[in-house]
């Protein structure tokens, strides 16, 4: 069987994340960094990469972490980790999410083709989250196999926050996901399996 063991630490720009300058979007690597300004409060944008085996071995961990910049919209400002993303040929997009908010809350929601939201968790604030600009946080999913304990756990800067029923992977992509007004820069992404 195939190991992953994929870390990003976005010093270059060796993974091809798109790198780009348009109204209300701007993203590139910048001071060791992958940097996101999203300026549009009606919209998300996210990016991905494939890791066609890991859909084989369902025992894996996904890693990222971020820190805000500037001033974010409270409000609406959101960044987290998609996966298990899967687009059809009509190009609608099935995922899930694990995401927090600059105000101190997070999310764990599957997001179905029509822009559908189904949280397993929905939204609860929680103090192991870092909030304001310039603070950084660590996000983490260990989905298990079903065999093994059926569980799908989410830490936050290291700190368990939510366990849930292990979610079927439907995809074999995964990446970051940005939503409402924000600044935000990405220093590490990482997806390997857990060793059981």
């Amino acid at each position: 069987m195939k190991k992953i063991d994929f870390t990003d630490y976005f010093t270059d720009n060796r993974n091809s994340w798109p790198q780009e300058s348009k109204p209300g979007i701007e993203t590139g690597i910048k001071d060791n960094a992958y940097h996101i300004y999203h300026n549009r409060s009606d919209s998300s944008y996210a990016m991905y990469l494939g890791f066609h085996y890991i859909i084989r071995e369902k025992a894996f961990s996904l890693q990222l972490r971020m820190k805000t910049s500037g001033d974010p919209d409270i409000a609406a400002a959101q960044s987290g980790i998609l996966f298990g993303l899967i687009i059809d040929d009509q190009k609608r997009w099935t995922y899930d999410l694990f995401s927090i908010s600059s105000s101190g809350f997070f999310v764990g929601t599957h997001i179905g083709e029509d822009d559908r939201w189904e949280p397993e968790v929905n939204w609860l604030e929680h103090p192991a989250i870092n909030v304001g600009a310039g603070q950084s946080n660590l996000l983490r999913i260990e989905k298990f196999d079903r065999e093994i304990d059926q569980s799908c756990y989410y830490f936050i800067n290291n700190e368990l926050v939510h366990q849930s029923k292990s979610l079927p992977l439907r995809g074999f992509l995964q990446g970051i996901w940005v939503s409402g007004q924000i600044d935000v820069s990405f220093d590490l992404f990482n997806v390997s399996y857990l060793s059981i």
